[in-house]
């Protein structure tokens, strides 16, 4: 919102776990942590999406070569994000919570992720 885009709750339940999204750059598809109840609707001026899937069609953009923006988290370790789901039991749907459950064994490809948003700003 505070670059002038449109930002909402997800119309679908809240999203948890490990997901697949894809990556236009090199059309890719990577399993990523996502963890969000709102997500990007429009995009602000001169923005490009670069990922993104059914559930969530804005799911990273750019601004030029100075902002980049994910809904997805690399920071979140497959321990954090169990600890996570266990921590929303009860307070999330039972949907979401066992799909989140179910994904877990999924290889999740944090590391990739982390050396896409590297590149971006080392080329910026």
């Amino acid at each position: 919102m505070a670059l002038g885009g449109l930002v909402g709750r997800n119309p679908g339940p809240f999203v948890l776990g490990p997901v697949a999204t894809r990556y236009q750059a090199g059309d890719q598809e990577l399993v990523l942590f996502a963890a969000h109840g709102e997500q990007v609707f429009g995009l602000p001026a001169e923005a490009r999406v670069l990922a993104g899937n059914a559930e969530c069609r804005i799911g990273a953009f750019s601004i030029g070569d100075h902002v980049l923006t994910t809904q997805y988290h690399p920071e979140i370790t497959p321990y954090f994000m169990a600890d996570l789901i266990v921590e929303l039991d009860g307070k999330l749907p039972p949907g979401v919570l066992d799909r989140a459950r179910g994904a877990m064994g999924r290889p999740v490809d944090r590391a990739v992720m982390a050396g896409q948003i590297a590149a971006f700003f080392e080329q910026g």
